[in-house]
């Protein structure tokens, strides 16, 4: 299968709180443990910066599958060029390989 890569927008602050309470759930993708809320996803994207985006891996269909986002690793001057990624899959979608159709250029 096929999927599309975009940056997120608010509208996709629901599915990529759905992934992520389910990377909470599972224990594999992060060492969080208080399910999230979409309102919070959203307010979380609003004070990203072009430097630490977030992206969607989307379906043909439309369905967002995963997302992926840059993050600050240290705030202290020297680290300013390093980022950690975090990268979250739908359960229904992990392990099954991807193909992407469509690049996100960097914005750095």
């Amino acid at each position: 299968m096929s999927y599309g890569i975009r940056p997120a927008t608010a509208a996709d602050a629901d599915a990529i709180c759905h992934i992520y309470n389910q990377g909470i759930e599972d224990r594999l993708a992060t060492l969080e443990t208080e399910l999230r809320t979409p309102d919070e996803r959203r307010r979380w994207m609003e004070i990203r910066t072009p430097r630490h985006p977030v992206i969607v891996a989307e379906t043909a269909a439309g369905e967002v599958v995963g997302w992926g986002s840059l993050n600050v690793f240290n705030a202290r001057p020297a680290y300013r060029f390093v980022a950690d990624f975090s990268v979250y899959v739908e359960r229904a979608f992990r392990g099954k390989g991807v193909q992407h159709t469509t690049n996100v250029s960097p914005v750095w």
